[in-house]
């Protein structure tokens, strides 16, 4: 399994973990929000399944944008109720007789009736006025008011009427509408009606409040005070009206507290929810007459109302009725008590769920993380071991390859390139046998000279062991020649000669050769020096020199010998031509008496020079024409000879054929270029040209001329030439402008 299948396991397993919580988590939070949601009812729900057309409700509004209004709370009333609007005005008509609210128009007749105003008509209302008016529906859908107040109204705005049209299909905006008045539902909206703990609560607490309302309404009526009477919803209202109100209100919400329990008479539910209302009904039958009574004794006879109100209706509403709405509260908040409770521990035991889960989604998590590590830690390891011991040299190392993911392929990698560089590379043991196995004694020292290792040959040349060696400086047992340095200084390499001084004081001669390490580079702050002993050398030198000293004292003694010899024969030849009287013998011995002697010329010059292979042709070349010159010097032409000739260094036998070629062509010259008594001068040149020697021979005489009387010696001599510039692998040219010219070119060959 590759490692990013692997990771993207891990990832996957943790991010479906942190989903199935979050989805526990979820279900647990909507759960208990059900059952919070259990304790009230959305009204939208009930609209939504009850048949709401043609059902009276009691709707507390509040203004929206653009003249919207929006539903707060929604009472649902027992059969059918007058409609009442309770709001702003929004507009007047004198001449229509309207007035405008909720964005409908009222109309008023002369049987509306204005209470609590000061001058009774639509005269004194004015748009902007907070009113409330009880209304009737005309045939045609309009409405007509009734009841007129406009002093001491509660401060919220309440639509109270029949339902006409609902619009809750799930797509916003949900609305119902009243008669005309089109009314905005908010989804957080709930509704008291259903018969859930908390709105039971809710309704038994309004009708507690309602009975209150009547009690204190009646109360403050009997005592006389015509002041406005603060409510219990802290609002301020007339005592008569809030009597009136309160008790037509609480008629409106036992009926409709009535349906709620008659549609859920089938369950136990409805049977409790009977057992305190059927006794409440009978009373409020009671309080409706009671109070018939009372409110048209309160017009007349105060006293007598009075007395009614302490005998009869204060014990109804105060000892009767309040009890009982009061003891149904307690029942509610008991079953209340009990929700809560459960729902406390449903939420506990989601809480607990919740963290067990957690705790195995941690240890899951953990184990699949160490598994993760794991598959990446222990190769990842392994390659790490691998490479140090190869960066150390072990090239033999290897690493396990168990996978096929990409720490397996890297694993791979590294083996074969071990493999490449066991094959190609030395290793480091193979390296340290190769510098014991030196014959050169090998140093390696640090930045300041001091000896960090040597080889074994290092030890056997000072005769000390590695430990004595190591920790000195090299100069403590090294010493350098003349003018050289141990270890480089500007340079990356130095080399020179010096002497070791061993352990008994005997000084060995070496050459060394030193140079800094580095790597790659950069100087890697230390040197390696190599010394060389130099004693057998040293010891063969000297043999060698003392042969070669021998060997030169034996040529030189042999040149001398030749020479010698030469001198004999030429010596010999001149006697032999003494006895002869035959001119043209005489000449041949005088010819060959020149070429001995130019010859015994070089063996003489080889005597002398400090080489024995190659002599200065220039210096030869001046004693040969001077030779010439003394030779021929009773020649009846008085001839000069002239050398031009660049100091060059030839071989014995390029010299020797070159010396024989001059004496042949200086002797012919002086013998056949000039006429009797008649001087000239001829030129020898020895130049070199394009890598080839020149060779010239000129004289300023008659030219080339073709003479019969010429002797075999002279044709000799021509030919010799001839032959000895083939022997040179040259080429001769001969002009004769004015005067002849002999031009020979040459490359002298390398011995063999």
């Amino acid at each position: 399994m590759s490692l990013r299948i692997r990771i993207l396991m891990a990832f996957s397993a943790m991010t479906l973990v942190m989903a199935a919580l979050a989805l526990l988590a979820l279900y647990s939070s909507r759960n208990i929000q059900n059952k919070v949601t259990d304790l009230t009812s959305i009204s939208l729900a009930r609209l939504e399944h009850d048949r709401s057309v043609g059902r009276a409700l009691e709707v507390e509004v509040e203004a929206g944008d653009n003249f919207t209004w929006i539903a707060m709370e929604i009472q649902v009333l027992g059969g059918s109720r007058r409609p009442k609007l309770r709001g702003t005005v929004e507009k007047v008509s004198i001449a229509n007789s309207t007035l405008q609210m909720y964005g409908v128009p009222i109309s008023i007749d002369e049987n509306s009736e204005f209470r609590d105003v000061d001058v009774p008509g639509l005269e004194s209302v004015l748009p902007g006025d907070r009113l409330e008016i009880s209304c009737e529906i005309t045939p045609d859908g309009g409405w007509r008011a009734r009841k007129i107040r406009a002093r001491n109204l509660k401060s919220s705005d309440k639509v109270k009427g029949v339902v006409t049209e609902v619009a809750v299909d799930g797509t916003a905006p949900d609305t119902l509408a009243i008669s005309g008045i089109t009314i905005l539902l908010d989804k957080a909206m709930r509704s008291p009606g259903a018969k859930v703990e908390l709105n039971r609560i809710s309704s038994a607490t309004q009708i507690m409040i309602l009975v209150s309302d009547c009690g204190n309404a009646a109360r403050h009526l009997v005592s006389g005070n015509q002041e406005p009477l603060v409510a219990l919803d802290g609002e301020l209202a007339d005592p008569l009206a809030l009597y009136s109100e309160s008790l037509e209100d609480l008629i409106d919400a036992l009926d409709a507290f009535r349906e709620t329990t008659d549609v859920n008479r089938a369950g136990s539910r409805g049977l409790d929810e009977a057992f305190w209302l059927v006794p409440f009904l009978e009373n409020l039958q009671e309080l409706e007459s009671l109070s018939s009574q009372f409110l048209a004794l309160i017009q007349t006879d105060t006293q007598a109302a009075k007395a009614m109100f302490d005998n009869k209706l204060d014990p109804l509403l105060m000892d009767e009725m309040k009890p009982l709405i009061q003891a149904y509260v307690l029942d509610a908040e008991e079953r209340l008590a009990v929700e809560v409770g459960q729902l406390s521990t449903q939420a506990a035991t989601m809480a607990k769920s919740l963290l067990v889960a957690g705790f195995v989604a941690f240890v899951c998590a953990l184990a699949l993380g160490y598994w993760v590590w794991r598959s990446i830690s222990t190769p990842l390891l392994q390659l790490s071991v691998a490479a140090e011991k190869i960066g150390r040299g072990q090239l033999d190392t290897r690493v396990p390859t168990t996978g096929t993911d990409e720490l397996g392929t890297l694993a791979r990698t590294i083996n074969k390139m071990a493999a490449e560089l066991e094959s190609t590379t030395v290793s480091i043991a193979n390296l340290d046998d190769i510098f014991e196995s030196m014959a050169g004694a090998l140093f390696v020292l640090d930045k300041q000279g001091t000896v960090l290792s040597v080889n074994q040959a290092a030890c056997s040349l000072t005769r000390l062991s590695s430990d004595q060696i190591q920790g000195k400086p090299l100069t403590a047992f090294c010493s350098p020649a003349a003018g050289a340095s141990l270890l480089p200084q500007d340079t990356l390499i130095c080399q020179g000669e010096a002497t070791v001084q061993g352990l008994d004081g005997q000084e060995v001669p070496v050459s060394f050769s030193g140079a800094s390490l580095r790597m790659g580079q950069a100087a890697a702050g230390g040197y390696v020096w190599i010394a060389q002993d130099l004693s057998d050398r040293l010891d063969m030198e000297e043999q060698l020199r003392r042969s070669l000293a021998e060997k030169e004292l034996l040529l030189l003694e042999v040149h001398h010998r030749v020479k010698n010899n030469l001198q004999v024969i030429s010596s010999l030849l001149a006697l032999q031509a003494d006895c002869i009287d035959d001119p043209e013998a005489q000449a041949v011995y005088a010819d060959s008496q020149a070429r001995i002697r130019s010859m015994a010329l070089i063996h003489q010059q080889l005597y002398g020079s400090t080489t024995l292979d190659r002599i200065d042709f220039g210096v030869y070349l001046e004693q040969l024409a001077g030779s010439l010159f003394s030779f021929h010097n009773g020649h009846p032409s008085p001839v000069a000879i002239e050398t031009d000739v660049d100091n060059l260094l030839l071989g014995i036998d390029t010299a020797l054929t070159c010396g024989l070629i001059i004496n042949e062509l200086v002797t012919n010259a002086i013998k056949h270029a000039f006429a009797p008594d008649e001087p000239g001068v001829v030129k020898v040149g020895f130049t070199t040209k394009n890598g080839s020697f020149v060779l010239t021979v000129e004289d300023d005489g008659m030219g080339l001329i073709e003479d019969e009387n010429r002797s075999a010696s002279d044709s000799l001599g021509m030919s010799l030439v001839e032959a000895l510039v083939d022997q040179l692998h040259g080429t001769l040219t001969v002009t004769s402008p004015q005067g002849t010219l002999f031009r020979i070119e040459f490359a002298e060959e390398e011995a063999s």
